[in-house]
């Protein structure tokens, strides 16, 4: 694995690798970790810099909630209610994964990247399930190819390529 040293401090606090307090070296895991801090700054509508006045940082607070399970606490009422239940769940795990303390823990960029692509498509499937009209159920097969309908009032399923 490559390693940077610095010589002066570098980095924005609060997007900082605790461990680089102490090595003073960067990895492509510290990235990671800046990362999962921009990951939870979307989650949450709001900038983990310039800090507030609260004692606590940005990052002890994402991880704070997400291990006592109140993460939804943080998170804009509006935006919740137009995210999936598993789209939320998969996007707030790999967040929390990328500030894990040990670098060795946290996920690589790939690993990421293909958690977040999941989150997406549940998201997408929601997005089009939330946007039918009543008792119509709108769902996409392989890259929006072709469509099913299903009109719950007539019970019929109508595909549509």
């Amino acid at each position: 694995m490559n390693r940077l040293h610095h010589v002066q401090r570098s980095g924005t606090a609060g997007y900082m690798d605790a461990i680089y307090e102490h090595t003073k070296g960067v990895t492509q895991k510290s990235d990671v970790f800046s990362f999962g801090v921009v990951l939870f700054e979307v989650l949450f509508w709001r900038k983990a810099w310039p800090a507030t006045d609260d004692v606590e940082s940005f990052v002890q607070r994402a991880r704070s909630h997400y291990e006592e399970g109140t993460l939804e606490d943080m998170v804009d009422t509006d935006t919740r209610e137009e995210i999936d239940d598993k789209s939320f769940k998969i996007f707030s795990e790999t967040a929390y994964s990328c500030l894990k303390d040990q670098r060795a823990q946290r996920p690589s960029m790939n690993q990421i990247v293909r958690q977040l692509e999941k989150a997406l498509e549940l998201q997408k499937k929601f997005q089009n399930y939330v946007r039918s009209p009543p008792g119509v159920l709108v769902t996409e097969r392989s890259g929006g190819e072709s469509s099913e309908v299903i009109s719950f009032d007539r019970l019929k399923v109508i595909n549509v390529f």
